[in-house]
C-alpha cells in the first residue's frame, strides 16, 4: 500500500504522501485533463469528502486545543471537499467501458472544484486570523 508518511515539514510536522491507484495525486489532475474518469467516481467522492472533513478537524482541534497551525490541512481539504462533492452529485468524471475520455462537462466541473477548492483552503490559510 502506498499510504504513509512523506518526511517532515516545517516545525517537525508530518507530510501526508499517498500513491496508490485513484489516490494517486496524478490521478485528479489525469481525470481533468486527459479524461481518465473513475470506475466509482460516487464511492471515491465519497472517500474523498471523508478525508477533507478529517483534516478540517483535526487541524481545527489542532488549532483550537494543541495551539498548533498547520495549513498544509487546509491545502489538502478544500480541494478534496469540493471534488468530492462534484463526484458524489454528478457521478463524473466516469471511466468509460471502452476506454474512451470521461465526459467534457464532467472533466470541466471536477477542474473547477478543484480550482476552487485550492482557493478556499488558500483563503484559510491567508486571510483568516487565527490569533496567537
Amino acid at each position: 500500500m502506498g499510504f504513509g508518511m512523506g518526511g517532515i515539514g516545517p516545525g517537525g510536522i508530518p507530510r501526508i504522501k499517498v500513491n496508490v491507484g485513484d489516490y494517486h495525486p496524478t490521478h485528479l489532475f489525469n481525470a481533468v485533463i486527459k479524461g481518465q474518469g473513475y470506475e466509482k467516481p460516487r464511492i471515491f467522492g465519497l472517500v474523498m469528502l471523508g478525508i477533507a472533513f478529517a483534516f478540517a478537524v483535526i487541524n481545527w482541534v489542532l488549532i483550537f486545543v494543541a495551539h498548533l497551525y498547520y495549513p498544509y490541512l487546509f491545502w489538502l481539504s478544500g480541494p478534496l471537499w469540493w471534488a468530492g462533492w462534484w463526484m458524489i452529485i454528478f457521478g463524473q468524471p466516469k471511466a468509460t467501458p471502452d476506454g474512451s475520455p470521461a465526459p467534457m462537462w464532467g472533466r470541466i466541473g471536477l477542474g473547477v472544484c478543484l480550482v476552487f477548492g485550492l482557493l478556499s483552503g488558500a483563503s484559510m490559510t491567508f486571510l483568516v486570523s487565527w490569533g496567537s
